[in-house]
């Protein structure tokens, strides 16, 4: 049976059994409202969704079927309802104050206590809170960089250009600073440090920088360190005898500069970077 097919059922058995229900009402009539008493008690809350959205429905029903005469109706009446709502307004004013005045105490204490509740349970959860904030900071700046590493590491190496020698003046004139705040910071975070820098090294980022610094320290000089790894990298092959580079022994693949001037003349494998010198 359909909720309809039975809402229909039900008022025809209503109908037909007009009497006989009214008859049972008046003799249980107590034990009916004891029963709907506790029933109201138990479901509250659902009762009172239920009647909210019925009501919502009603009024929203109601504006449909009257908003052409309610519009009318307003306009009118325009003046009538202005000058009705400004005469309400000032004896709802004057009722507010009357009440303010004549409850004062207790209004105040009743003010005073929910401020002090409210900074109690503020001071409870501010380290929570901060803590949060902090959090969802860390990770706001985490998703950022992640989403931005190529803008990031343009932007730094646009800005080290620009201001390099102002860099290396404020490091010659706070380097006691710098290297005591390093030192501190690499005692107090010394596990964090070593995983961060072991993972560091397994990167490209880092064997590039190793690498330029190794061809620094052996004299090499250039322009450009980052076109001349680029070039370095994609070299497969000793540019002397064509045997196959690797990382270890005599193909070992070696980046071969003269001496005297320091620049860059080809890659090539060990054993041909010994002879050449």
């Amino acid at each position: 049976m359909t909720p309809e097919e039975k809402k229909i059922y039900d008022k025809k058995y209503r109908e037909d059994n007009k009497i006989k229900i009214a008859e049972y009402y008046q003799e249980n009539k107590e034990k009916i409202a004891e029963r709907g008493k506790k029933y109201r008690e138990a479901n509250k809350e659902k009762i009172a969704e239920k009647n909210k959205a019925t009501q919502k429905t009603k009024r929203a029903e109601y504006y449909q079927e009257n908003k052409t005469k309610s519009a009318e109706h307003y306009q009118e009446n325009k003046t009538k309802i202005a000058e009705k709502n400004k005469e309400n307004k000032t004896k709802i004013a004057e009722y507010n104050k009357k009440y303010y005045q004549e409850n004062k105490t207790k209004i105040d204490e009743k003010n005073k206590e929910k401020k002090t509740k409210i900074a109690e349970k503020n001071k409870e959860n501010k380290t929570k809170i901060a803590e949060k904030k902090r959090l969802y900071r860390e990770e706001k700046k985490r998703l950022y960089r992640e989403e931005n590493k190529t803008k990031i590491a343009e932007y730094n190496k646009k800005y080290y250009q620009e201001n390099k020698t102002k860099s290396a003046e404020y490091y010659q004139e706070n380097k006691t600073k710098i290297l005591e705040y390093e030192k501190k910071y690499h005692q107090e975070n010394k596990t964090k440090s070593a995983e961060y820098h072991k993972k560091y090294r397994q990167t490209e980022a880092s064997k590039k920088t190793q690498r330029i610094s190794k061809w620094k320290q052996s004299g090499v000089k250039s322009d450009d360190f980052d076109a001349l790894y680029d070039y370095y990298s994609i070299v497969d092959n000793c540019e002397e005898c064509n045997i196959e580079l690797g990382n270890f022994g005599a193909n070992k693949k070696c980046l071969n500069h003269d001496h005297t001037t320091g620049l860059f003349r080809d890659v090539l494998c060990h054993t041909c970077n010994l002879r050449r010198g």
